[in-house]
């Protein structure tokens, strides 16, 4: 068996052997730089992270939608590890990181810390920390709405101003105490992005210990990554109608 074909294996979440479908795993999975594509919102939050007029990023989603991916691109940045090199120490629940001078911190999920671990993080935003905060919309919600006297607003005005963020296609900016740069992955247009995936699990390297083994001829997952190489243009299009 090809290594590469197990380990596509474990990328759906159609059963329990579905390791590789979490973010968690990834990041230390060495064959995962061969597929990652970059999300065209990395650059941005990671700009307003670092730079001087920049400020803490939310990141919210549905499930599976890459909040955890682009995590793992923030942080090899941050740390000055190359995109082809493994997070060797994994990706963190909570995770600060100095760089340039500045303490910037990755909170994977927040609706995995507990209560006292939020409040330590609302502390430190309030202090002018910068913070890459990955939640759902509820936990969010939950977050700042029994903070709202320390905000300054309301609880109808904290839920309408973060709720209209989220609603938006693009970064959003937002003042919750402190000001907020907001993206939603949830309202991200990716097909572009799925077709890119596909396109580096049909034209990596590690298919090329297939052809000189000897059961080519008549195994079905060669036959179908050669059949989707052959109609490459056709098959992109395909998805891409079926997505829309």
């Amino acid at each position: 068996m090809n290594s590469f074909v197990t380990y596509l294996n474990t990328l759906h979440s159609g059963d329990a052997n579905n390791k590789g479908a979490l973010a968690e795993a990834q990041a230390k999975e060495p064959m995962f730089s061969q597929l990652q594509v970059d999300h065209p919102w990395a650059n941005e939050i990671f700009d307003s992270l670092v730079k001087e007029d920049g400020c803490s990023v939310i990141l919210s989603g549905h499930a599976g939608d890459g909040k955890s991916t682009i995590a793992i691109e923030i942080l090899k940045r941050l740390k000055g590890i190359p995109k082809e090199h493994v997070l060797s120490s994994g990706l963190q629940k909570i995770e600060s990181v100095f760089f340039e001078g500045r303490l910037i911190t990755v909170v994977k999920d927040l609706s995995e810390c507990t209560e006292p671990e939020r409040e330590n993080v609302y502390i430190q935003i309030m202090a002018g920390e910068r913070y890459l905060l990955i939640s759902n919309t509820g936990t969010l919600l939950d977050f700042f709405k029994s903070r709202t006297g320390r905000i300054g607003k309301t609880v109808i005005e904290v839920e309408n101003d973060l709720l209209t963020a989220l609603d938006s296609p693009c970064r959003r900016e937002m003042n919750l105490g402190v000001e907020f740069s907001v993206y939603n992955l949830a309202q991200y247009d990716n097909v572009d992005l799925g077709l890119a995936l596909l396109v580096r699990m049909v034209d990596s390297t590690e298919w090329n210990s297939c052809s000189a083994c000897a059961c080519r001829d008549v195994c079905p997952v060669f036959r179908n990554r050669t059949l989707l190489t052959k109609y490459r243009d056709r098959v992109l299009n395909q998805i891409r109608l079926l997505y829309f």
